[in-house]
């Protein structure tokens, strides 16, 4: 049988794909209230190597 054991903390690392920037701050505020405030965010990228997500959120 399994016995209880404590944990490291761990530090959540996310990748979050949306259509238009102006859907990031409610996104962020419900992130931050689930999990923790942010540490680090980087700059926006322009993913425009296929177009897989194009059905489900839209094109450029």
């Amino acid at each position: 049988m399994g016995s209880v054991k404590s944990y490291h903390p761990v530090k959540l690392i996310a990748a979050v794909t949306v259509q238009a920037e102006e859907q990031w701050p409610e996104l962020q505020a419900a992130l931050e209230r689930l999990f923790a405030p942010l540490d680090m965010a980087m700059d926006w990228y322009d993913f425009h190597h296929t177009d897989y997500y194009t059905a489900e959120m839209g094109g450029p």
